[in-house]
């Protein structure tokens, strides 16, 4: 037995790991995911074709181009909020603005404001617990195969991600998670 395999495996009780997403990024993941995607409730059926995000005012604005029962801008503002009981996302001073230039669509954003407002808060409440999941995956995929320098690798496992702060500004989110785990650096 090697005087290295004597040594105690180190372990590692917590790791904070400060992550920033700029709102290009979020821009591009959230496009990919709700562009095509089909809100429908009778009597309201929209397709969204297009959307934008961005910070204004320390409220997050998303505009959404629609077709179908509605075709137009839907304007979003809200502060999200992260609740760490629920390990989700709520939003507070969630205001809903469908523009509309014709009588007739008036009249329909009337009727079909509180079921779009609804559909587009269901799409926006969800649990954060299955991207931790992925996050965790890729962090611990990516320890096993990073080298910081020739002759150095890392062994271990991180796991119990959690989301422990929040916060964005005019350039993005900032996303603040810890970990707990096993982490050894190994010199070969």
């Amino acid at each position: 037995m090697s005087e290295g395999d004597k040594l105690p495996k180190p372990l590692l009780s917590s790791i904070h790991l400060p992550v920033a997403i700029s709102w290009q990024e979020i821009q591009k993941r959230a496009s990919a995911a709700a562009v095509g995607k089909v809100i429908e409730k009778s009597p309201v059926k929209i397709t969204i074709t297009d959307l934008v995000i961005w910070e204004e005012f320390n409220l997050i604005k998303v505009q959404v181009k629609s077709q179908g029962t509605y075709d137009g801008i839907i304007r979003l503002s809200m502060r999200p909020v992260f609740d760490k009981t629920q390990n989700k996302f709520v939003f507070n001073d969630l205001k809903l603005d469908m523009a509309a230039e014709s009588f007739l669509q008036k009249g329909a954003v009337f009727l079909l404001r509180g079921v779009i407002e609804n559909q587009l808060e269901k799409l926006l409440d969800r649990s954060l617990d299955e991207p931790i999941r992925e996050f965790t995956a890729k962090a611990n995929e990516q320890i096993k195969s990073f080298k910081p320098m020739p002759n150095v690798d890392l062994d271990g496992e991180l796991k119990d991600f959690k989301l422990v702060d929040f916060q964005y500004d005019d350039k993005g989110v900032m996303l603040s998670l810890a970990a707990e785990g096993v982490l050894a650096v190994r010199v070969l």
